[in-house]
């Protein structure tokens, strides 16, 4: 039962992200056989065994050779459902929901096949075990709050080093570049993608499960050339991140793909100009939808990366950001928008499949000349120092 005007637990068994939070937050990796059941997957997790002070040799190899016999995936949905059952009716608190979220969105690589935890999480008797935990998780505010639609008060432009000029300099960046000229980006956004898309016609092999790759996100963060005037890409913001033993400022420094391990990071408070035009992502119909009204074929320069992540051989489309913006401002990602449908290859219609890749949880891209500077600029520093794995290092400077 979905919680008055909270999240349908549905959404976390159904994609492959929100599988992945549920199987976090009961330590799927704690049962017994699960690495060892895991099919042969790039990127599959490792087994860890702890043992307490006095354990004998003996016992150490005994319990060695259990946790890498593989068993059967009966065993293991009963063990799983034994794990998710735990905790009764209370809802997980927000920081396990947040480092969960964490560890899913980082798991996430559409660009390689699924690893080991995520394929055993696919098979539906091992979902089904984790009915209870999607339950207590759809219950809690924390999650209730994860179909909220674009909080236009709250929006922050991250700045790391990989978007703009090097630290040292960056509390001195030009934001209103980053934010104005879109119009001609998106130009030379769509020129630049036809272009790679017809190299890859001729420079890919025909044979889809080749080795091969390149472009495999679908989001408007493609780089253009870099002396072009205005941005290099389209703008993306987040909201700041609270519950955690101090409040982030952005989400997208704890929830974000193909993590980059920058070290400094500047926060710039963002704010429309007039109401904006906004297409929520709220699950896998909504992107289609999406891709279906404004469809760009990208089947040579994804085919290999998405079909690895997928297992679909056919034809793909992203959305032409040039002709979104026509009716859009923003497009802005739910939480469980994303973890509803990363991962999965959405089907748009006539044969014509998307991946939601490269986006964050919680984020939006903005196509139009449409955001200002509106607040004082955040500083942001990694700290090995904190204690404790829940900040994730950041530190306000």
């Amino acid at each position: 039962m979905t919680p008055a005007g909270g999240l349908d637990p549905e959404i976390l068994l159904a994609g492959p992200r929100g599988r992945r939070v549920l199987g976090e937050l009961v330590s799927v990796r704690a049962v017994r056989g699960w690495h060892a059941s895991q099919p042969a997957q790039a990127g599959v997790s490792l087994v860890m065994i702890g043992f307490p002070p006095g354990t004998s040799k003996a016992e150490k190899a005994a319990a060695t050779a259990q946790a890498r016999t593989p068993r059967a995936h009966e065993d293991l949905a009963a063990d799983v459902a034994a794990l998710a059952r735990v905790g009764g009716g209370v809802p997980p608190n927000r920081a396990a929901l947040v480092s969960a979220v964490h560890a899913s969105v980082s798991a996430n690589m559409p660009w390689q096949q699924p690893d080991g935890d995520d394929v055993l999480l696919a098979d539906p008797l091992i979902t089904q075990s984790l009915r209870p935990v999607a339950d207590r998780v759809a219950a809690s505010p924390t999650a209730g709050s994860w179909t909220r639609p674009l909080d236009l008060a709250r929006q922050r432009l991250n700045l790391n080093p990989g978007w703009a000029d090097a630290p040292p300099v960056m509390q001195d960046v030009d934001v209103a570049r980053g934010l104005t000229g879109l119009t001609a980006w998106a130009q030379q956004w769509r020129e630049s993608t036809e272009r790679s898309e017809r190299r890859a016609q001729t420079d890919r092999p025909t044979d889809v499960a080749a080795p091969t790759g390149g472009d495999w996100w679908s989001t408007p963060q493609a780089w253009v050339e870099p002396e072009a005037p205005g941005p290099r890409h389209a703008p993306t913001t987040t909201p700041p991140l609270p519950g955690l033993d101090h409040p982030l400022g952005g989400t997208e420094m704890v929830w974000q793909e193909d993590e980059g391990g920058w070290e400094d990071t500047l926060l710039v408070p963002v704010a429309p100009i007039r109401p904006p035009r906004v297409f929520e992502v709220t699950g896998p119909s909504a992107w289609a939808d999406l891709v279906r009204r404004f469809p760009l074929e990208v089947t040579a320069s994804r085919r290999h990366d998405w079909y690895r992540h997928t297992g679909r051989d056919g034809a793909w489309a992203i959305p032409d950001w040039l002709a979104v913006r026509e009716e859009y401002d923003a497009v802005h990602v739910t939480v469980a928008g994303y973890l509803a449908t990363a991962g999965l290859a959405v089907e748009v219609g006539d044969g014509v499949a998307s991946v939601l890749a490269g986006w964050s949880p919680d984020s939006a891209a903005w196509l139009t000349d449409i955001l200002v500077e509106s607040g004082p600029r955040e500083r942001w520093r990694r700290d090995s120092a904190l204690p404790g794995e829940l900040e994730y290092g950041w530190r306000r400077a």
